[in-house]
């Protein structure tokens, strides 16, 4: 604005000038033709103007009163003089119009320059402090690209263990699913075994009665009429004994045919050929025989029981394992399912930086679109976009700062859900390795089954019997 009121000035001067000038150069004129077409009766004052000079006054008056004719050349000369002094005052005029009008378009041209320096300083600066901003924004880009490079290593580096994980996850399912089946069958297996122990259990109470009742009678049959008998003969003495021996066993037959059908059914008997018609010694030896196979078969009732409290404790042990990989597969899972919500969340994040990325380079390409721009339009931007681009940078800048506010959050969360993801793994690690000596202490520690306090009313039966047939003799 002050550059075009400077103009209107300048305009406003030279055409007051001009317009004195052409009023200048038309009241010459004028009094030329008065000069010339005036009549001889005109008075001298009124043709002398102020511009005049004493001598031309002097002249036009000698001029003016001299009217006769013979002094027609006089007049033809003095008008030559005259129109050649008006020419001369005209250039004097137009000369000292020059020198203003100069002196105005000098001063006009040291402001303009004066103001076009102070444009191009300006300019100059905000084109430095552009340039500046471009080395940092790209510096920046520089460091998020070298960044996105790591956190990509290090996806990629924690998707190959997450993919190693779920393999082994998948080869530990198996082998659960395979010891759970063993762990059934040998459930099963020791079902099958108990149910054993327990039948076994109760045909050596049964037999063992039966033994205990038939000493019993025996003994005391026998005992009485051997020692009556003594006095008499030894015939006499044999005789009675085969018969007593006889009777006794009779009688047992006759008492216990319940426990002799069983023991028949057990094959106690197969060995031992009995009839009716035998004689009193094939019977002794048959009671001796029935006394050795029943201390057999007790004995052989031990050695089971012996082999399957051992089998039993195999089974317990191997169950107490079954349970202790059960319990580390099932940590293992929760290691895995944990690996892959980080697998997730890394998943998202990765998408969140590709997209501050993707933001990035929209804003990188917009920059270096109005730069070209800028480097195309500079006369526009000399005159008018000097606001412009001020605006156009603050809101690139805040752009920026949006979008690195972002990333930073982002990177924040990240290393956040790291470190507590590596807490929980060492807490984990710390109880498999509590589990591992507390299994290492239970396999030292694993106290048997003891059968003893589960026979103790047997033992006790078997005392009270003892001491009863002990108080008969």
């Amino acid at each position: 604005m002050h550059r075009l009121g400077l103009v209107n000035s300048y305009n406003h001067r030279y055409d007051n000038n001009d317009n004195n000038n052409n009023i200048n150069v038309n009241s010459n004129n004028n009094i030329t033709s008065s000069l010339t077409t005036s009549s001889y009766s005109i008075s001298p004052q009124k043709l002398i103007s102020k511009n005049e000079s004493p001598i031309f006054q002097v002249t036009n008056h000698h001029r003016y009163v001299h009217y006769r004719p013979s002094s027609m050349m006089l007049f033809t000369l003095m008008d030559s003089a005259e129109l050649k002094q008006d020419d001369l005052k005209l250039k004097i005029m137009n000369d000292n119009c020059d020198e203003s009008e100069k002196g105005i378009h000098l001063q006009l041209a040291a402001e303009l320059g004066r103001c076009l320096l102070e444009r191009n300083q300006e300019l100059q600066n905000c084109i430095k402090i552009l340039q500046q901003q471009i080395e940092d924004k790209d510096c920046e880009i520089k460091l998020l690209d070298k960044q996105l490079e790591s956190t990509r290593e290090q996806l990629q580096i924690k998707y190959q263990y997450a993919e190693h994980l779920d393999q082994q996850n998948f080869e530990f399912e198996k082998q659960l699913m395979i010891e759970q089946r063993e762990s059934e069958q040998n459930r099963q297996k020791i079902k099958q075994l108990t149910d054993l122990c327990e039948k076994t259990r109760k045909q050596y109470m049964d037999i063992e009665q039966d033994y205990e009742c038939f000493r019993r009678q025996q003994l005391a049959n026998n005992f009485n009429k051997q020692y009556k008998s003594s006095l008499s003969s030894s015939l006499n003495i044999s005789k009675s004994n085969g018969v007593k021996r006889y009777s006794s066993v009779d009688t047992f037959f006759n008492n216990n045919k319940f426990s002799i059908k069983r023991i028949n059914d057990y094959s106690f008997t197969t060995h031992l050929p009995f009839s009716s018609n035998d004689s009193s010694s094939i019977r002794c030896r048959w009671c001796l025989t029935l006394d050795s196979a029943i201390k057999n078969r007790f004995s052989e009732f031990k050695n089971k029981l012996t082999l399957l409290t051992n089998e039993n404790n195999e089974l317990n042990e191997k169950v107490c394992l079954y349970e202790y990989n059960n319990h580390i597969l099932l940590e293992r899972l929760k290691t895995v399912n944990i690996t892959r919500q980080l697998k997730d969340e890394n998943d998202q994040l990765q998408q969140e930086l590709i997209e501050c990325r993707k933001l990035l380079r929209m804003k990188d390409s917009s920059s270096s679109q109005s730069a070209d721009e800028n480097n195309d339009d500079k006369s526009f931007i000399e005159e008018y976009s000097a606001p412009t681009i001020y605006n156009n940078n603050n809101n690139n800048v805040s752009l920026y700062d949006e979008v690195t506010g972002q990333f930073n959050i982002i990177t924040r969360k990240y290393d956040d859900l790291i470190r507590e993801k590596s807490n929980e793994r060492n807490d984990i690690g710390i109880q498999v390795s509590i589990a591992e000596n507390k299994q290492y202490t239970n396999t030292k520690t694993y106290e048997v089954t003891n059968y003893r306090n589960l026979f103790q009313n047997i033992y006790d039966k078997l005392k009270i019997n003892q001491e009863q047939t002990i108080l008969l003799v």
